[in-house]
């Protein structure tokens, strides 16, 4: 309760996309949170996710402290990887624990198309190309925030076509293990993500992802968070 009280109340709803998100918590209080900003006034949209270390009560505070942060700071800075930089900044002021967060950032542009990312020491995303009918990787460069300060990520930019999509996603899917100790892994993902998304809706997928995984599991409880956000562009 505590963990989902942090997580967004609802979904935006913006010409130009369709937006869904999933998430599902480990037997232990953990750091996982997703966000979405909204810019009043644009067609652009946000999208960040995060994998905090540790378990427990710090760590979820930490985790809030992130996502409260970016609602303010996307007020004044709308670069992904300079938003992140100064969120950085802020969470290394006088720090007193060893907590850090990675966090891939997201801002799109829903009227253009305009794609700008950032990761702060984030797993890799995936922006599925429909024309292509290819996964893309996305990568960003920079260390988790919380580390040290100053710290320096970069900004990088795509168009997406209608019909692409954005998949985020923390390491609690590929690392979630079944009874014979086995992952989940990349593969699996990637071949699970190329078969649904030409076909599917983002609810749909994340509805399909939630009920392969259950059966991978086979019964066995998740170790860490399961978290992801699925979008498809629909264009302007």
């Amino acid at each position: 309760e505590v963990q989902l009280s942090l997580l967004p109340g609802s979904t935006p709803q913006m010409a130009g996309m369709k937006l869904a998100s999933f998430f599902e918590a480990a037997q232990f209080l953990g750091g996982d949170f997703y966000d979405f900003l909204e810019f009043p006034g644009s067609q652009k949209i946000g999208l960040v996710i995060s994998d905090v270390s540790g378990k427990g009560i710090g760590p979820a505070l930490f985790g809030a402290s992130c996502k409260s942060s970016l609602q303010v700071l996307k007020d004044e800075e709308q670069e992904p990887g300079a938003l992140l930089a100064r969120l950085n900044d802020f969470l290394c002021e006088e720090k007193d624990h060893s907590l850090f967060a990675t966090i891939f950032l997201v801002i799109l542009d829903l009227q253009s198309g305009v794609l700008k990312f950032a990761s702060a020491g984030h797993n890799r995303m995936f922006c599925y190309r429909s024309r292509e009918k290819r996964l893309e990787e996305l990568n960003g460069k920079g260390l988790p925030v919380g580390m040290f300060s100053p710290g320096k990520y970069s900004t990088e930019t795509l168009e997406l076509e209608n019909g692409d999509w954005l998949f985020l996603y923390t390491d609690g899917i590929n690392e979630l293990q079944n009874c014979d100790l086995e992952l989940y892994g990349m593969e699996r993902l990637t071949t699970f993500l190329e078969k649904e998304l030409p076909v599917s809706t983002p609810e749909e997928v994340l509805n399909l992802l939630s009920q392969e995984l259950g059966r991978f599991q086979e019964g066995v409880a998740a170790s860490d968070d399961m978290t992801c956000i699925a979008l498809k562009y629909t264009g302007a």
